[in-house]
């Protein structure tokens, strides 16, 4: 009986030890064969369970790893051609029907290079194509972004491609060696200028930086380092000389900064420095000269471009601020050259109308204010040095305005003599309703009390001779006042001196003693006890 291998002429057999006749896969020594149902044993290309597998015509063998047919590589794994990733030893292919992928390869959403001079085996680490250079990991997925390895770090663009040169992420510059593509750190050198990135990769910019034993050089806005100043032990400038490092005197230039070195010892002056009449102030930490606003000792300076301590009135992107003479910022009310002005928390100067401690107070566009001290309550017609001013479609013969006559700083009696005093100097003037014009014109009574007010600057808004004697509504002031309470109600029984009187239809001012003075039909103005015109209805204070 045989067994084993058997050839009968029209192929070969393979008999178990039994001397059966085997078909389909067979094991023998670590050797796969496949026999046809007929149980001859099949070779060259063969398909299989819907695989493909090559036997050697020779030795019927089924071919496994890296094998050579008709002049082309095939990968054969256990099953037949290679598909996928597929490990030769201690290397890597990508396969396709058994065939190694070369070149850039996308795997489930990773990049990797299979490198064509070695067959298609996957390359890792560092790898430089010749127009861009990559790193890939111990795995072979193509790097993005920063990566760390053995000798430092690179960073790969979304392509890939390692950076290098000069790279900026959010607002810091980092740099990667042109040849190496790793990151710089510590001190190097760009194009002729020194520079010096920190442990993390960072350029040192706009600082100091130590790049010896207690040798400091200072980083400009682009990073490069001063060639001509050097800083030793934080506190002494030097400079460079015809015999190398001097020590520095007055003013020293370092980049965009300035500092000053005491004469004789160079040390970085900090604090105020008073040179020829001026002050500078120095950074209390850096000695940097500063300039524009700062704030020390409790108070706000402002320094000009020069560095020099700025005094008076300083107009900054349009807004105003006052310096005192020892430069600090003025906030609050100020008095200068006669005038009044408010400064803001901030020091702005202020314009418009403004509410300042409870009471509106009205500044002209260059600040100047029109009332300081005593002032109505803000419900209440105000008083000002200022002469008002009637709207633009007021025009003609009835538009004539008292001019103001109480000072900015006026109190409430300045106001109430000023209102009086206006009036006596409407004695004699003629009676016509409805007119409000000037003395020896004419005036009603509501039209003379108006020009009164006007003495004072008090602004009377829809209530002017204009519309006094064009608006029927405002023929009778005296009732339209008394009925809106524009000015403060008070008791008939306590009546003072610049109080406003009402009368049914009519209204007086009052001059204390029992008097009052008024404008009456066929008398014109004059001074009258204050029973003269019948029973009294009401009172007001224009004055509060």
């Amino acid at each position: 009986m045989q067994v084993g291998f058997v050839d009968l002429g029209s192929g070969k057999y393979y008999l178990d030890a039994t001397g059966a006749m085997k078909t389909g896969w067979i094991l023998v020594d670590g050797n796969w064969y496949w026999a046809y149902s007929s149980g001859a044993l099949a070779s060259s290309w063969q398909t299989i369970g819907g695989a493909r597998y090559y036997f050697d015509p020779q030795t019927f063998i089924m071919f496994k790893g890296r094998q050579k047919i008709d002049g082309r590589t095939y990968i054969f794994g256990d099953y037949g051609l290679a598909n996928g990733w597929y490990k030769d030893g201690v290397d890597w292919y990508y396969c396709s029907n058994g065939i190694a992928a070369t070149g850039w390869k996308l795997v489930n959403g990773a990049w990797y290079y299979l490198d064509p001079a070695s067959d298609g085996k996957m390359s890792v680490g560092y790898l430089d194509l010749g127009n861009a250079a990559y790193y890939l990991k111990p795995n072979g997925a193509m790097t993005v972004g920063w990566t760390q390895v053995e000798d430092g770090w690179y960073f790969a663009s979304r392509s890939g491609a390692l950076i290098s040169g000069w790279y900026k992420e959010g607002t810091s510059w980092y740099y990667l060696d042109p040849v190496s593509h790793l990151m710089k750190t510590g001190l190097f050198e760009v194009g002729g200028n020194d520079c010096f990135a920190n442990q993390s990769g960072r350029l040192v910019v706009s600082s100091w930086v130590t790049v010896n034993d207690g040798v400091q050089r200072y980083a400009n806005d682009n990073g490069y380092l001063c060639k001509d100043v050097i800083r030793e032990n934080g506190t002494i400038l030097k400079t460079a000389g015809a015999d190398g490092w001097q020590v520095a005197s007055g003013w020293v230039n370092v980049a965009n900064l300035r500092f000053y070195a005491e004469p004789g010892t160079g040390a970085i002056h900090l604090g105020w420095l008073q040179i020829d009449g001026d002050w500078y102030w120095l950074d209390a930490d850096s000695g940097v000269m500063k300039t524009g606003w700062v704030f020390t000792g409790g108070a706000w300076y402002y320094l000009n471009a020069d560095g020099k301590m700025a005094t008076g009135w300083k107009c900054l992107n349009g807004t105003w601020y006052y310096l005192e003479s020892n430069g600090s910022m003025h906030v609050g009310w100020l008095k200068d050259s006669g005038k009044w002005y408010w400064l803001d928390g901030s020091g702005a100067m202020a314009t418009g109308a403004r509410t300042i401690d409870g009471v509106r107070r009205v500044f002209w566009s260059d600040g100047q204010c029109d009332k300081v001290g005593w002032q109505n309550p803000s419900q209440y017609p105000q008083v000002s040095s200022w002469t008002v001013r009637l709207p633009s479609y007021c025009t003609g013969y009835f538009t004539y305005v008292t001019p103001s006559r109480i000072s900015v700083e006026a109190t409430r009696e300045d106001c109430v003599n000023a209102f009086i005093q206006r009036a006596y100097e409407y004695i004699g003037t003629q009676y016509i309703e409805p007119w409000s014009t000037a003395p020896g014109g004419a005036v009603d009574c509501s039209g003379f009390v108006l020009q009164c007010l006007y003495a004072t600057g008090m602004d009377m808004g829809v209530y002017n001779p204009y519309n006094h004697r064009w608006d029927p509504s405002q023929t009778y002031n005296s009732m339209n006042w008394y009925r809106s309470n524009i000015f403060m109600p008070v008791s008939t029984n306590s009546i003072q001196r610049g109080d406003v009187i009402y009368y049914r239809g009519h209204i007086a001012i009052a001059l204390g003693g029992g008097l009052m003075i008024d404008s009456w039909p066929h008398q014109g103005v004059g001074i009258h006890p204050i029973g003269a015109r019948g029973n009294v209805i009401g009172a007001a204070r224009p004055f509060i």
